[in-house]
């Protein structure tokens, strides 16, 4: 089985906090969705990961880079697949 790479569109239009003013600004001043209306999260998924699913869900630590406004970042995170 071959490494799997997977893209993330994430819409930040989509921003729903609860506040429609904090909304607003984080689309317009933090996010600048004008001009970058998406972020993109990119994982490579080894092989074994998928191999190693059990059902039971259990969280595996990941990298990924994301891409926010031009500027891309490795991020770690947990992952659970089942």
């Amino acid at each position: 089985m071959t490494q799997t790479t997977a893209h993330i569109i994430i819409d930040l239009n989509s921003v729903a906090t609860g506040v429609d003013i904090r909304d607003q600004r984080m689309r317009e001043v933090l996010f600048k969705t004008d001009v970058n209306p998406t972020a993109v999260a990119t994982v490579n998924i080894p092989p074994s990961l998928i191999q190693n699913a059990t059902g039971a869900g259990t969280d595996t630590p990941i990298t990924a880079t994301l891409a926010l406004n031009g500027v891309s970042k490795t991020v770690s995170t947990n992952v659970s697949v089942s």
